[in-house]
This record gives C-alpha cells, sequence and structure tokens, in this order.
C-alpha cells in the first residue's frame, strides 16, 4: 500500500547533478566573480606584501630568520629569538618599541609557494595577483554552493550559497594577496567536505581518501584550514554512522591528520609569542581560555548581524561593545533559530546542527590570531546556511507573522543589501587608503633608491602603513633595507618636541598614549609595563622613557642620536603631511598638531 503523501518521510538529501541544482551553483559562481571583480581595480599592495615581496625578492630575511626557506616560509614575520629581533630593530625593520622576545611565525607554504610563483610569473603587478585570488574565491563559492545544494533544500540551498558568495567578510581574502591563505584553505576544506559528504550518502568509495588528502593540503595553506577539520569532525558527529565506535573510525584519519601537522608545526618551531593581539593556546592556555568569550561573542556580532569585521582591529574601543551586540544577537539568535530548527524536516535538521557546531568550532582557532574579516570565511559557511534557512521560515503562516517578516527583513539587511554594497564600498576606500599612503612615501622622498644612505627619524607617523611598513616598500622596490629608518610613535594623537641639547630632544604625547593602536598591539602586549626609565638602545639612537601613565604606557620619551641633529633628518606627521622638520632652538617647543588622514 503506497505510504500517503502527508506521512511519507522528507527527501533528507536533494539530488546533486538536477537542474536546479546546477543552476543554484552556477548563479552562485555569476555573483561570486562580480563581487570579487570589485576588488580588481582598486587593487593594491600593502602591508605584508610588501614584507613577502621584500623577503620573496631576497632584500630581507636574515634579521627574521627567513631567508634559508623564504619561497615557501613568507609568514615567518618574526622567529621569536631575541638577537635576531634586536638585529631587525637596528637594522630598521621593526620599531623600537616590539617586544625583544616578539614572535609571529606562520606555517603555510602552500599559500607562500603561490605569492612566490605570483612574484616569478607576473612581477610587481597587483593586479594580477588579485585575479589569482578572485579565481580562488570564484572556486570555493562554487564548491560551497555544490555543498550546499547537497544539504539544504532546494530554492534554500541556492539562497545559502548566494548568500555566501556576497558575504561581506569575504571581501578581504579576496582584496589583499596576505589573506588569500584563507581563501585557499576554505577552498581545499570545502572541497574536503563535498567528497566525505559524497561517500556519506553514496557510498563513494574514493570520497574519503580524497578528503583526507585534501584536508592535508588545505593544512599546508594556513592554520585557518583547522576550522575545516573542525567542520569534517561536527559531520562525523552527526552523521557518522550508527554507535560512537563508527563515529571514531570516521573521524580518526582527520584527527590524525591534524596532529601531524600539528606535530611539524611545533617542531619547525611555528607559532606567537609576546603580542597584545595573537595568544598563542599551546603556550599560554590559561591566556587564551580568558581571551576567549570576548573574541567569540565579538564574532558572533560579525556572523549574525553583520557588524564590520574591521572594527577589532582597526579600533581596539570596539571590542567590549562588540562583544556585548555579539551576546545579544546570540541569545535572540538561539531563540529565534530553536524555533526555526523545530519546523525543519530531520535531515534538515541534522545538516543544521553540525553545520552551527563546524561553525563555532571553526571560529576557535581563528580566537587565537589578530580577528579580521578574513577570520570569518569558514565559519559563514555555517552561519550563511542557517541564515537561509531562517529567511525561507519566515515567508511561511507558522513563522510569527508580520513580526517574524520584520525580523526577518531586518536580519535580511545587513547580509543581502548591504553585503555587496561592502565589496565596492571597502574596495574603494582601501583604494583611497593606499593611495594617500603612497603620497606619504613620495613626501619622504622615498622613490629614490639612494636614500638607503638617509638617516630618518619619524618622530610621529599618521599610522602602521607609513611608520613600519616603509622600509619593506623600499626593500621591495629597490632591493635594499632602510637601516637609518626610526620611526618613535604610531599614537594618533598631538605630539609636542623640545630640544634639550645638541643631540637629544624629547617626544611629549599629548592627548594620548602609545599601544592604543592594533598594529602596536601586534608587535608588544600592552599590558607589558615600560616603567620610567627603561631604554632601548639602536647604534644610532636611544629611546628611553621619561614618563608614562597608570598603566605604565609611555606618555613622554627621551631620545638621544649617535650624530648631531643637523646630520639627521627629523620628519614627522603634522598638519596633514609628513613634513621634514626645521630643528628647534634648544628649550624651544615645537608642536606636533596630528589630523586623522582625509
Amino acid at each position: 500500500m503506497p505510504t500517503p503523501t502527508a506521512l511519507r518521510p522528507p527527501r533528507e538529501e536533494p539530488e546533486p547533478g538536477t537542474p536546479a541544482s546546477g543552476r543554484w551553483i552556477a548563479l552562485a559562481l555569476v555573483v561570486a566573480a562580480p563581487m570579487g571583480l570589485a576588488t580588481v581595480p582598486t587593487a593594491r599592495f600593502a602591508l605584508d606584501d610588501w614584507f613577502q615581496l621584500a623577503v620573496a625578492r631576497g632584500s630581507v630575511g636574515p634579521a627574521q630568520g627567513v631567508a634559508a626557506t623564504a619561497p615557501f616560509d613568507l609568514f615567518r614575520f618574526s622567529s621569536g629569538d631575541p638577537d635576531a629581533n634586536a638585529e631587525a630593530m637596528a637594522q630598521g625593520l621593526v620599531p623600537w618599541f616590539t617586544d625583544p622576545a616578539w614572535k609571529l611565525s606562520l606555517w603555510r607554504p602552500l599559500a607562500s609557494a603561490l605569492h612566490t610563483l605570483d612574484l616569478h610569473l607576473f612581477g610587481l603587478d597587483p593586479t594580477a595577483a588579485a585575479l589569482h585570488s578572485l579565481a580562488w574565491y570564484v572556486l570555493l563559492c562554487g564548491l560551497v554552493a555544490s555543498l550546499y545544494q547537497q544539504l539544504l533544500p532546494g530554492r534554500v540551498g541556492g539562497i545559502a550559497g548566494l548568500l555566501f558568495a556576497v558575504a561581506a567578510p569575504h571581501h578581504q581574502a579576496v582584496a589583499w594577496g596576505p589573506a588569500r591563505n584563507a581563501l585557499i584553505t576554505a577552498a581545499l576544506g570545502a572541497a574536503a567536505l563535498v567528497a566525505h559528504h559524497r561517500a556519506h550518502v553514496a557510498g563513494w568509495r574514493a570520497g574519503r581518501p580524497l578528503a583526507w588528502t585534501l584536508l592535508a593540503l588545505a593544512l599546508l595553506g594556513g592554520e585557518a584550514a583547522l576550522g575545516m577539520a573542525a567542520m569534517l569532525l561536527a559531520h562525523v558527529a552527526v552523521h557518522g554512522g550508527p554507535g560512537w565506535r563508527a563515529r571514531v573510525r570516521s573521524g580518526a584519519p582527520y584527527v590524525a591528520i591534524t596532529l601531524v601537522w600539528l606535530g611539524a608545526y611545533v617542531a619547525q618551531g611555528h607559532g606567537t609569542a609576546r603580542s597584545g593581539a595573537y595568544v598563542n593556546p599551546l603556550d599560554h592556555p590559561i591566556a587564551f581560555a580568558l581571551e576567549v568569550p570576548t573574541r567569540l561573542a565579538a564574532s558572533m556580532a560579525v556572523l549574525l548581524v553583520g557588524a564590520p569585521a574591521e572594527l577589532w582591529f582597526f579600533a581596539p574601543a570596539s571590542h567590549l561593545p562588540l562583544a556585548l551586540l555579539g551576546l545579544v544577537a546570540t541569545g535572540l539568535g538561539a531563540v529565534w533559530g530553536g524555533r526555526v530548527w523545530r519546523r525543519q524536516a530531520p535531515g534538515t535538521q541534522h545538516h543544521l546542527t553540525w553545520l552551527a557546531l563546524g561553525a563555532l568550532a571553526a571560529l576557535v582557532p581563528q580566537l587565537a590570531g589578530q580577528l579580521g574579516p578574513r577570520s570569518y570565511v569558514i565559519p559563514t559557511l555555517g552561519s550563511c546556511a542557517w541564515i537561509a534557512v531562517v529567511l525561507a521560515d519566515a515567508r511561511l503562516p507558522r513563522s510569527g507573522g508580520a513580526a517574524g517578516r520584520v525580523a526577518a527583513g531586518l536580519l535580511a539587511l545587513p547580509h543581502v543589501v548591504l553585503a555587496p554594497l561592502v565589496w565596492v564600498g571597502a574596495s574603494a576606500f582601501y583604494a583611497r587608503l593606499l593611495d594617500d599612503t603612497e603620497v606619504r612615501f613620495a613626501e619622504l622622498g622615498l622613490d629614490d633608491p639612494g636614500s638607503a644612505s638617509r638617516s630618518l627619524v619619524v618622530l610621529t607617523a599618521p599610522d602602521a602603513l607609513v611608520g613600519f611598513y616603509v622600509p619593506f616598500r623600499f626593500a621591495a622596490l629597490h632591493g635594499a633595507t632602510l637601516p637609518g629608518w626610526r620611526a618613535v610613535s604610531f599614537a594618533a594623537c598631538d605630539h609636542r618636541l623640545h630640544v634639550t641639547g645638541e643631540r637629544s630632544l624629547e617626544l611629549e604625547l599629548r592627548g594620548g598614549r602609545l599601544f592604543d593602536t592594533g598594529f602596536e598591539q601586534v608587535l608588544r602586549d600592552p599590558t607589558e609595563a615600560m616603567p620610567v626609565g627603561h631604554a632601548v638602545r639602536l647604534p644610532d639612537l636611544e629611546v628611553r622613557v621619561l614618563a608614562t601613565d597608570v598603566d605604565g604606557r609611555p606618555l613622554r620619551l627621551g631620545l638621544t642620536l649617535a650624530r648631531p641633529l643637523e646630520d639627521v633628518e627629523l620628519w614627522a606627521w603634522t598638519d596633514g603631511a609628513m613634513q621634514r622638520l626645521a630643528v628647534p632652538a634648544i628649550g624651544t617647543p615645537l608642536d606636533l598638531r596630528w589630523t586623522a588622514r582625509p
């Protein structure tokens, strides 16, 4: 006797390869391509690009321990060796306030090799590098759209794929070359998920070995692949077979691959230390555990309500407000999402469960680093699926009526309406910022290769784009370092200069303090106080702390140069430009007025 339609179990797995699923996958690709293309006209090299180009060209390396393996080790910014850090400081590659034991060494050999390949194929062409990243993004969106078609019913899976293609946090990974590793790890990891899932639902014998291989490659792309390992294990936990033994057998290869990678990671000396922006859970598990609640809550604000992911880095004061917003969003989302989940077919419920668990677990390794848009490429695989289901459910009468539709409209605003605009707006904003930085370089006269012999003491810099990355840009373009480059303060406040002798001066911060910006906190933990009298001695400059605030952050610095002031170029960011200063008379103060970039 045929089963009545009302009693038939819902189809848990949409058939892959149907015309409907193919159309949704194609539509996701059609949407992803112009999103990425929006970044190409504004492509510029910036920040870590300059470091990696300088290392790849052999202009920088020995001071930071990267020269021997540069083609495959472009993310070893510092090995943590105090002697190497001291040498880097002496060469002008890191500022005076960098923690002597600062370590930022990330193992990304596959991503590094592709950056080196870009340089050999395209030279210093940021447009070609951006197109390379775009290719990875289109591949990623196609794989994710294909996966959603296998997990979510019909149109819902299609909507999820479109949400993923336009997700605002993905912009940075496409627009900025050094963040490409997030796309590489996500694409290879998504392919592993597709292979694993097909092995589970269709008995594809090659699926699991292929998934193991793809996960191993993803881990060679970057640490973010730990998130994809978490997604795979979440799938195993929910769908791994009857009984815990079957689940253990299914998940064991992924655990083994991850542990082997972790062992190689540690054995090669990779990791982070003595940074306020990075917390190494292996070396400092308690400190990491204390950071998790704030960072996790802030991340939920990004994933659920579309809070700008850049705020964490560019505005450290936003950390607590972001966390509070994330807590509220998580509470409301749990209640609303739970009601929606109960209205789904059993198969969809299972998939939503492992996607949510996987997304949360995928966030954990990201919480150890400097949070930014690239941190959310993998977790959005789970959040976009849930948002698609919630939006589709709001159209049904049982969803809560007008109130439910209004709430769904508020959810759609950041994820559907504003997200595509972010791609265009953010691209234009970053291009303008970087073009302005080029103006600052020109003001400093650093387009001349002969500048390698100059001595520049930059008392105040507008930001790290100028204060930190100038030597790497110079090395990438001209093949030489700037050993006479000394950047003193990145603080966004007015300063007052006092000349106290033929070779000495004092710099007073007025209305601000050091180590408040996200970039300074990468180089030094702001909770590590610098007591009065603390001195850093460089070959041509000594910096001494003369006064601090209650937290031990410097407010007044004494500078003693090895040469008379007349033989040194004094520069400062004042009145909206980088200006070379005329040395004032001893005892005559000079105000340096800080202004935000236009």
